[in-house]
């Protein structure tokens, strides 16, 4: 099971994204009332298929952290969902998917 590191500030939103120039990053949102979310969420830790070498991930949970999720659909104009996974490269969101459309094996191909 990959350990998602938490999101907790627009800082290191920041730093995300200028990290994206060197390694893909992936920022997974959750909502911890939702149970499509609870599904998603299990499958990313369980299906994560990229090494600490290939890409960072990251989580936020969108409940608690209402602003960051906001500040990441303005700063990488993405619409805000919940569950959402967010690929980062390059300083731009090259992939985003949501919903029981999330799977963590198209990490693979991209």
């Amino acid at each position: 099971m990959k350990e998602l590191k938490t999101i907790e500030s627009t800082q290191e939103i920041d730093e995300i994204i200028e990290k994206s120039s060197e390694k893909m990053q992936i920022i997974f949102k959750h909502s911890t009332v939702c149970p499509i979310s609870r599904i998603s969420h299990e499958k990313v830790k369980a299906e994560y298929p990229l090494s600490d070498e290939d890409a960072d991930i990251y989580y936020l949970g969108v409940i608690e952290q209402r602003p960051l999720s906001n500040y990441i659909a303005e700063k990488l104009n993405v619409q805000h969902e919940s569950p959402q996974m967010i690929v980062l490269r390059g300083g731009n969101a090259i992939f985003s998917e949501s919903h029981l459309m999330i799977n963590p094996n198209i990490l693979l191909s991209l």
